[in-house]
């Protein structure tokens, strides 16, 4: 898995800076998921973040790569979790494909 970070507040474009302000950072990841706005959107075609931050491009991923990453990798431990039926044993197993563990063999 390639590893990745959220950009420092300092280095986020001016047009930016208003929709970090808003949500405190890469912490507005979920309230976007709340309200459908996922880390691969385009800001720019989204009315709701052109609303807050005018002119803003690009997406959630591009500023928040490690926080959205986190999201992405709970929301398949969640689904796997529930695809399994709460079967702790298949949870696990099936994590522990899902992270890409393989045999030293």
């Amino acid at each position: 898995m390639d590893e990745c970070e959220d950009l420092d507040l300092s280095l986020w474009p001016p047009e930016g800076r208003a929709l970090a302000a808003a949500g405190g950072g890469c912490d507005l990841v979920p309230t976007a998921a709340s309200v459908g706005i996922a880390c691969e959107t385009d800001l720019e075609s989204e009315p709701t973040i052109q609303g807050i931050a005018p002119g803003v491009e690009g997406t959630l991923g591009d500023y928040c790569c490690a926080t959205c990453s986190a999201a992405r990798l709970g929301s398949e431990r969640a689904v796997l979790y529930v695809t399994h039926g709460g079967d702790v044993f298949s949870y696990f197993v099936g994590l522990w494909l899902l992270e890409g563990y393989t045999s030293s063999e």
